[in-house]
């Protein structure tokens, strides 16, 4: 689900189809109605899939599970799991899911909540302790039959559905991490605010000369520490804000982003490592052949299934954590899908079964060059609990 720009906006939901109406039966169908309406004016979409295919959406999931050493997903499942549970409530209804499921952590760092009564009859499922987490392709039995939603994206829903109501909305969240003196998960306030001060209220730096990086380690960007944080609507507020040296390898690589195609063509080692390790290389998705196309100049030859493969990209950045060569093929793939024309990058069938290939969670920490950072993420566990 995403933000769509006011000029592909649709004034109206898909039609619910008559077999999840008879699914739902009159009543909830009534209700499912006037519920996807004011989701899709909201600016969320799902795959065209679920309404393409009635009855194949099997399991929706709320992702709780955060980025690398972020922990903004396990403050909303611990501190807000009532509003994340009306959000995947409603969702499931519109869509007219048979099943919901948190998708949670492996092994988290600290004790969990009492689950609340109301919410026994949602399932809690729990993620490997590899990356990526992938929920909708590891769950086998249901794989090509689930639906992923992020604990931001539901708790904004429940926000939409609350709005007249005269109770503040949740006031959304977001990771400091890094090098910063105390990592955590800070409110953001209804004003604008930068990085510098987001780092002000964690202690300041513990280096003299620091980069933000704004939203996730592989395809996010490098921010200006004095510009403000956009405020971006339904649930897709940067979630997580890397603190990191100046002189970091990750920084270093996003440095490099604007010469990548030329990067591609004098480093790429044409190796395969990051297709080997793809979660969507059975269905074709071959990073490496992008790389070595755009590198070479010739992406207007690339063929219309290397077009397809590159449009099914999930941006999971697996393939840019396996790089040796340290480049950022998850991103490359990314932006060229996003230049696609619309049908390419559309859902008709769902996602296909996929290779499991993954790497343990420490190793990808250690391949960022996060590893330094990740006994601070203990603590930040504990002041969540403790909060």
């Amino acid at each position: 689900m995403k933000p769509v720009a006011p000029e592909s906006s649709i004034s109206a939901a898909p039609l619910l189809s008559a077999y999840a109406a008879q699914q739902l039966g009159p009543e909830r169908a009534a209700l499912a109605r006037p519920l996807r309406d004011l989701l899709w004016q909201s600016g969320l979409r799902w795959p065209t899939w679920i309404d393409a295919r009635p009855g194949l959406l099997q399991l929706l999931l709320a992702d709780c599970v955060d980025a690398p050493l972020a922990a903004t997903r396990r403050a909303l499942w611990m501190q807000k799991r009532e509003r994340l549970q009306q959000g995947l409530v409603a969702v499931g209804l519109a869509l007219a899911a048979p099943r919901l499921a948190f998708w949670l952590p492996a092994q988290p760092r600290v004790p969990e909540t009492p689950a609340t009564p109301s919410s026994s009859a949602i399932a809690e499922l729990h993620a490997p302790s590899s990356f990526p987490s992938q929920p909708t392709r590891v769950l086998l039995g249901d794989a090509g039959r689930a639906f992923a939603l992020s604990a931001e994206q539901l708790v904004a829903v429940a926000d939409v559905l609350a709005e007249p109501d005269p109770a503040p909305r949740t006031a959304a969240l977001i990771s400091i991490v890094g090098a910063v003196q105390r990592p955590a998960v800070l409110p953001l306030p209804d004003e604008l605010i930068t990085p510098r001060q987001l780092v002000d209220r964690s202690g300041g730096a513990t280096t003299a000369a620091w980069v933000p990086l704004l939203a996730d380690p592989i395809h996010g960007c490098i921010w200006e520490a004095d510009r403000p944080i956009p405020a971006a609507s339904v649930g897709m507020t940067p979630s997580v804000l890397y603190i990191l040296p100046a002189s970091h390898e990750l920084i270093r690589r996003h440095r490099a982003s604007p010469g990548l195609r030329q990067r591609a063509a004098n480093a790429c080692l044409g190796c395969t490592l990051c297709s080997d390790l793809c979660p969507t290389a059975d269905a074709g998705t071959r990073p490496h052949l992008l790389m070595r196309a755009l590198g070479q100049g010739v992406s207007q030859h690339l063929t219309p299934q290397l077009l397809a493969a590159t449009a099914g990209c999930t941006r999971c950045g697996a393939c840019s954590v396996a790089c040796p060569a340290e480049l950022l093929p998850g991103a490359v793939v990314a932006a060229f899908a996003a230049e696609l024309p619309c049908p390419a990058r559309d859902e008709p069938e769902p996602p296909p079964l996929p290779d499991l290939s993954r790497v343990s969670w420490s190793r990808m920490l250690t391949r960022l060059g996060l590893d330094r950072f990740a006994a601070a993420e203990i603590a930040v566990s504990a002041a969540i609990q403790s909060g």
